[in-house]
């Protein structure tokens, strides 16, 4: 302000100008003295006023007292139980519901076709093999092809009667196993009546080197069995394998092949373990009879009833009869003489014996 209205009254009067920063210095710094007069160029006295200090004022603090909270106790209130009762279920019976047994066959039969009918085309089917293995081996003509053709068509029927008939009336799968063998055995025989001596020789050659082969597996399973039981030494498999070779019965192949082993009889090896080994087998509980492998092939060959035996292009006789399936009415037939032969009215009375 000071400096405002010194500078309009040296504008005013035409005095020569002084900084105005010059009269705020020299003001501050003769702010004890009453009054100090500062010459000019121009002779003019310039009164300055002192400044006023300012003082700092003091602000007293205010305390600011805390104010204490009352805790609030908070009571925890008991919630009644309300107990559960537990219901009885009761308990229902359940009865057991009998299931009936389905006798399920391995080897499929075809619609409509009896257990006889079965066997008769699997016994047609092993026997058309060993014809096909005839002509391989034994080189026959095509008149010994025609009469062995012949006469197996003509005889086959008959001379396995009982085998059909074995299979027909009982539903033991097993017992088709027997098949094979007997087949053999047939065929063995048409070849001695219609072929020479050598061819008859080779044929039958033939028929030993099979059976070995059928032993070597048989036995060979059976003598592992044995030495996964007792634990045997190679000597002791050597000596085994020599008792069951004489101890074979052609029977045990057909065994091995329906998937059963058969056993490997204590007293047979006896002899040949040793004390400690015939203490292990001596535990009764632990014994077996037959050992089922499961894995048992029941697979048959099979030829229709309607297909004629042939060896290579040589057929059967057109003048010797097929045996066709069986008719409704023979089924018929048959079924009523089966009752009247297990007619209860005509057994004897037991009681009254």
């Amino acid at each position: 302000m000071i400096a405002r209205r010194s500078g309009s009254f040296l504008r005013r009067f035409a005095i020569p100008s002084v900084s105005i920063a010059s009269l705020i210095a020299i003001g501050i710094g003769n702010s004890l003295h009453a009054q100090q007069m500062i010459p000019d160029q121009g002779g003019v006295d310039v009164t300055i006023v002192p400044a006023i200090p300012l003082q700092a004022v003091p602000i007293q603090a205010v305390p600011i007292q805390a104010v204490p909270m009352q805790a609030v106790p908070i009571q925890a209130v008991p919630i009644q139980a309300v107990p559960i009762q537990a219901v009885p279920m009761q308990a229902v019976p359940m009865q057991a519901v009998p299931i009936q047994a389905v006798p399920i066959q391995a080897i499929q039969m075809q619609d409509g076709e009896t257990r006889a009918e079965t066997a008769q085309r699997w016994i047609r089917g092993f026997i058309q093999n060993e014809l096909n293995l005839i002509e391989q081996i034994c080189a026959p003509t095509s008149e010994q092809s025609q009469g062995l053709v012949d006469m197996a068509e003509s005889q086959w029927r008959n001379r396995l009667t009982s085998v059909i008939r074995s299979y027909a009336e009982t539903p033991n799968q097993r017992v088709n196993s027997d098949f094979e063998l007997r087949v053999e055995r047939l065929v063995l025989t048409w070849v001695d009546e219609t072929l020479t001596a050598d061819q008859h020789h080779l044929w039958q050659k033939e028929v030993e080197s099979r059976v070995d082969y059928r032993k070597r597996i048989v036995i060979g399973r059976m003598v592992g069995e044995t030495e996964r039981r007792y634990g045997l030494t190679h000597d002791q498999m050597l000596e085994i394998t020599q008792l069951l070779n004489e101890r074979w019965k052609d029977s045990w192949w057909g065994m091995y092949r329906t998937g059963t082993l058969p056993e490997t009889k204590f007293a047979w090896i006896s002899a040949t373990l040793s004390e400690s080994q015939r203490t292990t087998g001596a535990d009764r509980g632990s014994r077996f009879t037959e050992h089922y492998m499961g894995g048992g092939s029941v697979d048959m060959p099979a030829l229709a009833l309607e297909k004629r035996f042939q060896i290579g292009s040589v057929s059967s006789s057109p003048d010797i009869p097929l045996h066709p399936r069986a008719t409704d009415e023979d089924d018929d037939e048959k079924q009523k003489r089966r009752e009247e032969r297990f007619d209860p009215r005509i057994l004897p009375d037991i009681d009254n014996r």
